[in-house]
């Protein structure tokens, strides 16, 4: 496994053969946040399973939601996934809102979302 961490220190990635796993370190996530260097890890690394672990995160804006769409495109254009994990209340309850939860994949766990990229590597 390698581990990099983000210029901003808001999040690190973890990533090996199957997927990126992007741990936040924040309660709150802001346009101020860079968060668009998720997108260099589809369109530089090559990543087509990009896993999101939100077990910090209770609040994001509006325009973090739109780059974590636009993430997900850009994922799914190339056959790949986004998975969001560890999902907190008041998180949980705006992509809700937001009526996100079923636009988004979420799982509870790392090891569910890694699975779950998994099954769809191996076809199932």
């Amino acid at each position: 496994m390698t581990s990099t961490t983000d210029q901003t220190a808001c999040f690190t990635c973890t990533s090996d053969a199957e997927a990126v796993v992007v741990t936040f370190h924040r309660d709150q996530l802001t346009d101020e946040d860079n968060v668009e260097r998720l997108f260099s890890l589809v369109e530089q690394d090559g990543h087509r399973a990009v896993i999101l672990n939100l077990s910090m995160v209770r609040y994001v804006t509006s325009s973090v939601l739109g780059k974590w769409i636009t993430l997900h495109r850009k994922l799914v254009r190339k056959d790949g996934q986004l998975v969001l994990c560890h999902l907190q209340a008041d998180l949980h309850n705006i992509l809700d809102t937001s009526r996100l939860l079923t636009y988004f994949k979420s799982v509870e766990t790392v090891d569910d979302a890694r699975r779950l990229v998994g099954e769809k590597k191996s076809g199932g």
